[in-house]
């Protein structure tokens, strides 16, 4: 049986982006997409911002619809727990669940998405992956071995943070920029007083650690010229972004 080397890594969020997508008139498309009614919607015709949001299943997924963009995304549900572990349901960050069940369920929305969508002039697929540990040496070793070709001392290196772009061009031709970042985070939750006092700013829990992954896989900003076959162009996002993911800097 073949390692898999995501294993433990959580799905944070996974985002679906469209830009200048000509013939579009915003409209609700919450439903089409997830196959339920949204929750909340709102809508800024000033600013030419139309928003749908609601639970689907475990996870939360909003559709933003901007002048000159379209975002899907999906994510944890806003209202989870990530501040007090003395209530309910409290985990350290927010996340969707395992990567490859929520990669998963994120292909459903993107294939309704796109086929949605006439054309759009850029595409951009992102996820971002975490995986809480112990400590922040844990958080660097688990970065280290996807970029073991980067010169990292889990024992005695902090403040892990490595981001590259490696741009290739595709069987058309076509740019695709493949940004990764890599980082070591450790977060603490801080109680302010709510009155604006002059009290001291004290932890609220002990410091919390996770390694990240960001891997956001797009056509070139600078074309013009419109890509029709988003379904073909998604699938071919979405395996660099895998891939990348998987494999990291070996």
């Amino acid at each position: 049986m073949s390692h898999d080397a995501l294993d433990g890594w959580l799905a944070e969020g996974l985002r679906l982006s469209f830009f200048g997508v000509s013939g579009w008139s915003q409209r609700a498309i919450f439903k089409e997409i997830s196959g339920v009614e949204p929750a909340a919607t709102t809508a800024q015709r000033m600013m030419q911002v139309y928003q749908e949001a609601g639970d689907v299943s475990h996870a939360h997924l909003t559709i933003v619809q901007q002048a000159n963009r379209i975002d899907v995304v999906l994510g944890d549900r806003p209202t989870q727990n990530t501040v007090d572990p003395s209530l309910p349901g409290y985990k350290p960050f927010f996340s969707i669940g395992p990567f490859r069940q929520s990669l998963e369920s994120f292909d459903s929305f993107a294939g309704k998405a796109v086929a949605l969508l006439p054309n759009a002039i850029r595409v951009a697929y992102a996820i971002t992956l975490i995986r809480p540990t112990s400590g922040s040496k844990e958080a660097i070793r688990a970065i280290h071995k996807l970029i073991p070709r980067i010169p990292v001392d889990p024992e005695n290196d902090t403040d892990l943070l490595f981001q590259i772009n490696r741009p290739t061009r595709d069987d058309r031709g076509l740019l695709i920029n493949r940004l990764a970042k890599w980082e070591a985070l450790q977060v603490t939750t801080v109680r302010v007083n709510p009155m604006g006092g002059p009290i001291p700013i004290m932890p609220a829990t002990p410091p919390v650690s996770a390694a990240q992954i960001y891997i956001d896989a797009n056509t070139d900003a600078g074309n013009i010229v419109p890509l029709n076959n988003l379904s073909e162009l998604l699938s071919e996002l979405r395996q660099h972004a895998v891939k990348l993911a998987e494999a990291g800097e070996a």
